[in-house]
């Protein structure tokens, strides 16, 4: 179980170059599990509000994979779309998964980091 804070609120560009990323600032995340299934990495956890005013959908929280806890071999980046506006102290539950190919003996101890939660213009 891991929880942590973020604050930032910028454009950028995602791999994709006409998606203008704008970030939303004030969320607290925790990461529940991080497993591998079914030929994919998954990752389930919550968002919550901890800011002053509500999040309108459609929104995304994003995650990228690493191949172990090491983080060091990337697997790349996934998001969630969350369809449904985010009061301030509310919560909302995320899944996150990414398919891969390859043994399970090489993804035993997968991971999850760079979160973040975005609007796409």
């Amino acid at each position: 179980l891991a929880t942590f804070l973020v604050s930032c609120k910028s454009p950028t560009e995602s791999p994709a170059p006409t998606e203008n990323r704008y970030y939303v600032d004030n969320i607290s995340y925790t990461i529940d599990t991080v497993y591998f299934a079914n030929k994919a990495v998954h990752a389930t956890g919550v968002i919550k509000n901890i800011g002053t005013s509500p999040i309108s959908p459609v929104f995304y929280v994003s995650g990228e994979f690493f191949k172990r806890n090491t983080f060091v071999t990337s697997l790349g980046e996934t998001r969630f779309a969350v369809t449904r506006a985010c009061v301030v102290n509310d919560t909302i539950h995320w899944q996150l998964t990414q398919p891969i190919a390859g043994d399970s003996l090489d993804y035993l101890f997968p991971a999850l980091a760079k979160m973040s939660v975005y609007y796409v213009e």
